[in-house]
Parts: C-alpha cells; structure tokens; sequence
C-alpha cells in the first residue's frame, strides 16, 4: 500500500480503524476437522450477520494447546459486547460448545446468558441449539418459537426450527419455516 500511495506508514497507519474484539479459548477433547462439524458454520454465519458488515467471527484451533479459539470483532463495543459480562460472547460460546458436544458448558453459557439479558433473541436461539443437538424437539421449538417472536427476521432461526419440526416428522410446519427463511435471506442453507 505504501508503494501504491507513495505515502510513509505513518500517514497510513493513522486511516487504520482498531476494532474492539472479544476473545475466548474452550478446552476440547480432540481437534476434529472444523468442516466435519455441521452446523458451526451456520453459527458463525448468523453470529457476523448480527455484527453486520463490519464485523467478523474467527474460529480456530490453538497450534500448541487442546482449545479452539473463537474472536468476535465489530466496529464498536456495544457490537461486540467486548466486556466480560457479555451475553453475545456466552451466546457464541454455547454455540460453539453445542457443537463440539460440550452439552454442560453450553447450559451454563445459556444459563449465563440469560442472566445477563433474559430478553434476548440470541439467548433463546443459543438454548435452541442446545436443546436441538440433545434431540429435547419440544424444548427446541419452545426456545427457536421465542426467538423468532422477539426477531422474525431472521432467516437462520426460521430454518433451525424447521430443521426440528423436519426431525418430529412435521413437514408442513418445515415447510413453512424453510419458506420464510428463504424469504427473509435467499443464501440462508
């Protein structure tokens, strides 16, 4: 960029915008392939739809320890809850937790998140997930039904629970959330 420009690093780095970030490691069992645990990706596609543009997910493992590495970055605190007490932070850990198998810790991420903001959208879908992933289908629609009564546009939330009511055999109750999520967002798998 400095041959591009012609300017000097130090007019560069002051149009360098440090976006806050929010950090967590899980301890896990085994490194499992990230592309072999289905739904992760959905999880960290929704968590940067929430940040918007601006903001991203990184997930990883650590090269030297038995942990995965989970970064939420935005273009401001408030989006990225950069604070120990935040409930997106717990809400993306339970996810991440959920997925690895890590039942325990996602209840107590969810328990954690709904302490700190009961009312949130993400804590019910969190909850969701947990509960979908243990095949507890009622408990599932109960928490998936909450969210999408506090935020019906989100597509990803329409189609986990139409993945639940497509588990309990209920397809025309699938059917209809899978439509609403393409409606809401056409590249929502």
């Amino acid at each position: 960029v400095m041959l591009a420009t012609g300017r000097p690093l130090s007019e560069l780095r002051g149009a360098l915008a440090k976006f806050p970030q929010r950090s967590l490691a899980l301890k896990v069992r085994e490194k499992r392939p990230l592309e072999t645990l289905p739904t992760l990706p959905r999880a960290i596609e929704a968590l940067e739809r929430e940040l918007g543009s601006q903001g991203r997910v990184l997930v990883r493992y650590s090269g030297t320890e038995a942990k995965l590495r989970l970064l939420v970055e935005g273009p401001t605190d408030a989006a990225v809850q950069a604070g120990p007490a935040s409930y997106l932070s717990y809400c993306a850990r339970a996810w991440v937790r959920t997925h690895l198998n890590g039942w325990d810790g996602a209840a107590r991420d969810c328990a954690k998140a709904f302490e700190l903001d009961g009312e949130t959208a993400k804590a019910y879908a969190a909850r969701g997930n947990l509960h979908h992933s243990q095949k507890r289908y009622e408990e599932a629609l109960a928490d998936y039904t909450e969210a999408i009564d506090l935020a019906p546009q989100n597509a990803n939330w329409h189609n986990n629970r139409g993945n639940v009511y497509y588990a309990i055999k209920q397809y025309d109750l699938a059917l209809a959330d899978y439509t609403r999520a393409i409606e809401l967002d056409p590249q929502c798998v």
